[in-house]
């Protein structure tokens, strides 16, 4: 009996702080009212329905079955408004079933309580009491039954609709009071009726509400069921300082008469001094210790949600860099929640870690880069949790392959949580959170937490991402502003060369036109052969002045254009021998030896615009020999693979390593060019560099240095 009694307080002890812990998470809330209600009047039905069998005093017995008998139907009302609440208020209970269902329910309370009608008669015997049941027992019975059946009905309804986690805590409430309601109901309320059965078996009944007990606690500290694991934590927090206090005052106040006679005596203030930082230091390290004992064994850090909250709006709100917001996310989520591995991406061209902490950080990387992982945290819009993933895989509507994969992924790098990021529609970043360092599964108040600061994490991480975007903008643009102001500055360049090239060289030959001209005109007794000299010399100024202005329109229609080109089969042994011959009366007149090295055997012919490509071999040849005076200038020709290579070489005043950087630029001519060739334009050899390659081909420049010699190597590809 003794074994019994000890059972029962245990049970009902339980139960009763299993519903004042509920009752104290949420004191407004209709769910926690209902269970905490159901709770006490379970312990007071348990306690009733147990002493009733084992007392033996005629007359609390008589109490004791009216109480048992009266507050059941109570169990059911209260079970079935907590049937409609669990686990979140989304099916009203109408008025009208509350004005027809309360009064029943009191009226056979009442009933009960005050008459016979229910319970007639209660018969002693050795073995226990047997009830004799009233004309109103079976009324009584099926209103009973009638409340738990359509609470079943709801609970059942519920749980084929919902999914996730909330499933889960509706399986194990349902399953836990289905058990101990079959248990109540047929101890209490069929066997008794059985003439045959035993009478006193309606107090074993007490024992069915440990399966109650055992599926909420389940649910409670493994599925976040009501989460009232935070008034544990902080209960034991609170407990532990006060306790710890009133042992402190009462050792003092012990201390104070035994030694002092008193509390107010010069001893005891003088120990009081002494005592008070040694109490605050005391405080101090149990309030640490407290923290550390609620957090290791009751699962979670103690922390206030609205302060959390806000000191993390501050921070983040403190900066735009992006590297300094994702510090704070990261740093405030890891000391909140207690947990070792932390990485937060951000979405690019890619999604980049910003940073990791714990994880691998090429592992991670890689799964959050797969677009199969990606798509699916995108598509949830919602934190993926592993157990609710593993648990109920078929609530995600998605591809198979691609839960199947971050099952795998998840399970492999022992990750709890994928928060997602999202500002309209996109997913901009990721937070991967691991478990925590208690191993415990996370509560709802730690999910609404982290929501939270995901939802202001996603505003501060776009409003950064735009900031840099902004910046990188502003880079971009300087660097395009300067790129253009430099090139601003070499068309000013080339403009004010070009301004002094074609006034120098303009203004020569037209001088000399206008010179030898002037003098045939004017000199009527110019002699025949003066006379033709002087209109040879202002021909060939003439034939000058065409040259340059042909120079400068082609270097005009080459810069940034792509040139019209007349391809036909050609020679290129023809063509060098024609422009040798052009050139010679040149040679000889600046006592320059011009020899082509024709080759033996004949080159193929290929395709190439025959004028363009003479023009570019002139330029080179002609500006050989121009700056070779009394030197020598060869060229050799030959077929290599699949082109001809043309070489000019000289062994004239050379070229420095400056002027080999700027050789076939625009207007650009060597050092000491003018005192040898004072009226080259710095054009040729631009335009015979765009000319090859308008044809496929290639030009280079080398020189050992001043006074050296030079050799240019033309290339024509073999068509």
């Amino acid at each position: 009996m003794i074994t019994d009694i000890l059972v029962l307080e245990i049970i009902s002890l339980s139960i009763l702080i299993l519903g004042l812990l509920v009752y104290l998470r949420n004191t407004r809330s209709i769910l926690n009212r209902a269970f905490f209600a159901l709770s006490a009047i379970t312990v007071i039905w348990n306690n009733a329905s147990y002493l009733e069998e084992v007392l033996s005093s005629e007359a609390i017995i008589s109490i004791l079955w009216r109480i048992d008998f009266g507050v059941a139907p109570l169990i059911g009302f209260f079970f079935l408004l907590f049937t409609f609440n669990f686990p979140r208020e989304n099916i009203k209970l109408s008025k009208r079933y509350l004005i027809f269902l309360v009064p029943t329910i009191l009226i056979i309370v009442a009933i009960t309580l005050s008459t016979n009608l229910v319970i007639q008669d209660v018969q002693h015997s050795l073995d226990g009491i047997k009830f004799v049941s009233g004309p109103l027992y079976f009324v009584y019975a099926a209103v009973i039954i009638f409340q738990f059946i359509w609470g079943f009905y709801i609970l059942f309804g519920k749980r084929r609709k919902s999914s996730g986690i909330e499933r889960l805590q509706i399986k194990f409430v349902l399953y836990g009071i289905l058990l101990t309601s079959f248990i109540a109901v047929v101890t209490n309320l069929i066997i008794p009726q059985l003439s045959e059965g035993p009478t006193d078996i309606s107090k074993y009944g007490i024992y069915g509400a440990v399966f109650f007990i055992a599926a909420t606690s389940y649910a409670i500290t493994k599925y976040r069921l009501m989460d009232i694991r935070l008034v544990i934590r902080r209960g034991v927090f609170y407990s532990g300082l006060g306790i710890f206090v009133v042992g402190a005052y009462y050792l003092v106040a012990w201390s104070d008469y035994s030694n002092f006679g008193g509390p107010f005596t010069l001893g005891a203030l003088l120990t009081a001094i002494v005592f008070a930082p040694l109490f605050l230091a005391g405080f101090v390290f149990m309030s640490k210790k407290l923290k550390q004992l609620s957090n290791k064994y009751f699962f979670a850090s103690l922390y206030d949600y609205q302060e959390t909250l806000d000191k993390f709006s501050k921070d983040v709100s403190s900066t735009i860099n992006l590297t300094e917001v994702a510090n704070v996310v990261v740093d405030t989520i890891q000391q909140t929640m207690q947990m070792d591995n932390i990485g937060l991406f951000v979405k690019n061209k890619h999604y980049e870690p910003m940073k990791i902490i714990g994880f691998n950080e090429s592992n991670l990387t890689r799964m959050v880069s797969n677009s199969r992982c990606t798509e699916f945290i995108s598509s949830l819009k919602k934190p993926l949790v592993y157990d609710e993933l593993v648990r109920n895989a078929q609530d995600y509507k998605t591809l198979q392959e691609n839960i199947d994969y971050a099952k795998e992924q998840l399970k492999n790098m022992d990750i709890a949580i994928v928060l997602p990021l999202v500002t309209k529609g996109d997913l901009i970043s990721c937070i991967i959170l691991g478990k925590k360092i208690s191993r415990d599964a996370y509560t709802k108040e730690d999910m609404r937490l982290l929501e939270s600061l995901a939802n202001h994490a996603a505003i501060s991480i776009e409003n950064a991402r735009l900031y840099n975007e902004i910046q990188g903008f502003n880079e971009t643009l300087k660097y395009k502003v300067d790129d253009a102001t430099k090139r601003l500055r070499e068309l000013l360049k080339i403009k004010s060369d070009f301004l002094t090239v074609a006034s120098h060289q303009l203004r020569t030959p037209t001088s000399i036109v206008r010179g030898m001209l002037s003098l045939v005109i004017e000199e009527k007794d110019l002699p025949n052969d003066e006379r033709e000299r002087f209109i040879s010399q202002a021909y060939e100024g003439i034939n000058r002045l065409e040259r340059i202005i042909h120079e400068l329109l082609n270097a005009t229609e080459l810069e940034g254009k792509k040139m019209q080109m007349d391809f036909k089969k050609v020679r290129i042994e023809n063509i060098i021998e024609e422009i040798v011959h052009g050139l010679l009366p040149l040679a000889d007149q600046l006592k320059v030896k011009l020899v082509f090295d024709k080759p033996v055997r004949p080159i193929p012919k290929t395709l190439a615009d025959p004028t363009k490509l003479k023009e570019a071999i002139t330029n080179i040849v002609d500006n050989a020999v121009h700056y070779t005076a009394g030197g020598n200038v060869n060229i050799f020709a030959r077929r290599k693979e699949n082109q001809i290579v043309i070489e000019v070489s000289d062994n004239g005043i050379g070229m420095t390593k400056n002027d080999l950087r700027n050789i076939f630029t625009k207007f650009t001519r060597g050092e000491g060019i003018l005192q040898v060739h004072p009226n080259g334009t710095g054009l040729g050899l631009f335009i015979a560099k765009k000319m090859l390659e308008a044809m496929g081909g290639t030009i280079t420049a080398e020189s050992k240095g001043k006074n050296k010699g030079s050799k240019f190597t033309l290339t024509i590809p073999i068509k």
